[in-house]
């Protein structure tokens, strides 16, 4: 027996049937048990894990998203009825920010990278959280948590505030993105000061692939007369119903000012009655969609080691030599472009450019399609020359890809064998947990 790869073979129907009865939370931990094979699709069973460890605290996280100024903390700050959060007129927030329920008083966790945490005074939040205080996280800040009292909060759901997209920091879109999968529900901060603009809809599609509900704000109505307020939101609704591909009644817009606090109330309270009401189904929906990602790279990863571990030793030589050479290349190119000035666009096209080479090399190498993402954030003020910071940000990001694709080399090496006997139990398993894989993707996509 390999691992939890020797898994009696029943035929479909009858696995099909086994799978129908099984919550969600079930199905999780059958893909995460799947995946863990040989240890080559560890990234996956990481993922699972986490889903599996959400699902079972009980919480449902609702996060606040969207492009940066759009008043994010301020709502928060609101909604709580305290300052907890810093503000300003500048891009603030730099770390996610979790909100909790207090067991007593107000307390907060600042979690570095490293892996270690303190207490902090909430008064001393921002030295962590701001972008002034904490330029580009040099801190090395993973997250902060913050427990205190709150409608929201008293009913089990973690409040989140994320850092905007689309501002000179990169790495605050970075973590923007990073969160998206973490997400039962979001709150989409929109702005009557500004039109729903191109670096929005880019962020709201790659929401909508994982949270389960929706809930669109219009924040500073302060500003503006009831007419255009009316006019704006029918704009908004008839633009977000296309986005997220859904109809415009299903589609829940609440007009705020976080700085007056008209409307909120009626956001909270809607919020709470609908989060009590369907709260299992939120989760499930968002779940769903999480663990779908989860297989569908699964689905990559194995289908890598399904094709190589069965190919002639010649063959596979030579692919894997055209991929070792790929990667020294970019490897060398990185390092002889970034000894040269460069804007802060250039090496965001930079990033991605290595991206797509270590995509297409092993495309053409293997017919494999990887999962490797390209970049979703847009660049402002692109033509501006990078800075130290952004030069060390794209070097952490190249030298990730290209760990990535090292430790995909090596785990490829390591799986393959002489025995021929040894070699088609490996791919009679990987043919066996791929069918198990499609068939639970078949009943949580339908």
């Amino acid at each position: 027996m390999e691992g939890k790869a020797c898994i009696e073979h029943n035929d479909a129907q009858t696995i099909k049937n086994e799978f129908e009865g099984y919550r969600i939370l079930d199905l999780v931990r059958m893909t995460e048990g799947l995946l863990d094979f040989s240890k080559i699709c560890q990234r996956e069973v990481i993922m699972a894990n986490k889903l599996t460890r959400s699902l079972m605290s009980g919480q449902m996280i609702l996060s606040i998203m969207g492009q940066f100024k759009r008043g994010k903390s301020s709502l928060i700050n609101t909604m709580l009825g305290k300052e907890l959060l810093p503000v300003g007129i500048i891009p603030i927030t730099s770390v996610v920010t979790r909100i909790t329920k207090a067991d007593k008083e107000d307390i907060a966790y600042v979690h570095y990278e490293d892996t270690t945490s303190k207490t902090v005074p909430i008064t001393e939040l921002s030295g962590f959280i701001s972008e002034q205080e904490n330029p580009d996280n040099l801190l090395g800040v993973e997250s902060v948590e913050i427990k205190t009292s709150g409608k929201l909060l008293d009913k089990g759901i973690v409040v989140v505030d994320t850092p905007g997209v689309g501002s000179i920091h990169k790495h605050n879109s970075k973590s923007a993105y990073d969160f998206i999968k973490e997400s039962d529900g979001v709150i989409f901060a929109l702005s009557v000061d500004s039109p729903i603009n191109e670096i929005e809809i880019t962020f709201l599609k790659s929401v909508r692939e994982f949270a389960g509900r929706f809930y669109f704000v219009v924040n500073k109505i302060d500003v503006i007369t009831k007419q255009d307020l009316e006019s704006y939101i029918n704009y908004c609704r008839k633009l977000l119903a296309g986005i997220l591909e859904t109809t415009e009644e299903s589609i829940n817009i609440f007009p705020v000012s976080a700085k007056t606090a008209e409307g909120v109330e009626a956001l909270e309270d809607f919020i709470l009655e609908d989060c009590t009401k369907k709260r299992d189904e939120i989760i499930e929906i968002s779940t769903k969609k999480r663990l779908n990602d989860i297989i569908e790279h699964g689905l990559t990863s194995s289908k890598l080691y399904w094709k190589t571990t069965g190919m002639a030793n010649d063959p596979f030589n030579q692919r894997y030599e055209i991929l070792e050479n790929i990667l020294k290349f970019e490897r060398s190119d990185s390092e002889k472009f970034i000894k040269e000035e460069h804007t802060k666009a250039e090496l965001a096209g930079k990033v991605n450019k290595i991206r797509k080479a270590m995509v297409d090399g092993i495309e053409q190498c293997f017919t494999i399609k990887y999962n490797y993402e390209t970049g979703n954030e847009n660049v402002v003020d692109g033509d501006q020359k990078a800075t130290e910071l952004e030069i060390d940000a794209y070097k952490k990001s190249v030298n990730a890809i290209f760990k990535d694709l090292e430790q995909t080399l090596k785990i490829l090496i390591a799986y393959r064998q002489d025995d021929a006997v040894v070699v088609a139990k490996r791919l009679r398993n990987i043919h066996i947990i791929r069918d198990k894989l499609r068939l639970i993707q078949e009943i949580i996509t339908r």
